[in-house]
């Protein structure tokens, strides 16, 4: 599980990032990523070892490289929000749950209460 403070390193990466979407494409030789989208900004050569040996596993590599593609800053980004959105909407039941006025259905109402708010709990 990723800490507050990864979280908060990985937002300040991806926010100093190229943002996406990433492509990538083939050459001769190796797979390019580009970064960046309507101008070239760079490229990344990913290459898979022991290259020299001939031990390439071609599907690893481009999937690999796709992955990657797909992890932009912007993407990154999304999921961090989503996360954060989460947590809020986690806390925002929790409390709920804390204030809420017993009503009289019932144990089993009570009982459904408490492994609610403990499910919300345990929930990373």
């Amino acid at each position: 599980m990723m800490t507050q403070e990864d979280c908060a390193a990985l937002r300040e990466a991806a926010s100093k990032a190229t943002p996406g979407p990433w492509e990538i494409g083939n050459t001769s030789d190796d797979i390019r990523m580009v970064l960046g989208q309507d101008d070239y900004i760079c490229c990344v050569q990913i290459y898979q070892t022991p290259r020299h040996m001939g031990q390439w596993q071609e599907p690893q590599r481009i999937s690999n490289a796709r992955y990657i593609a797909a992890a932009h800053p912007t993407a990154v980004l999304a999921l961090l929000d989503a996360a954060d959105e989460r947590d809020r909407l986690r806390e925002a039941l929790i409390a709920l749950l804390d204030d809420s006025e017993p009503v009289d259905f019932g144990e089993w109402l009570e009982a459904r209460m408490k492994q609610a708010r403990a499910a919300l709990e345990a929930t990373p």
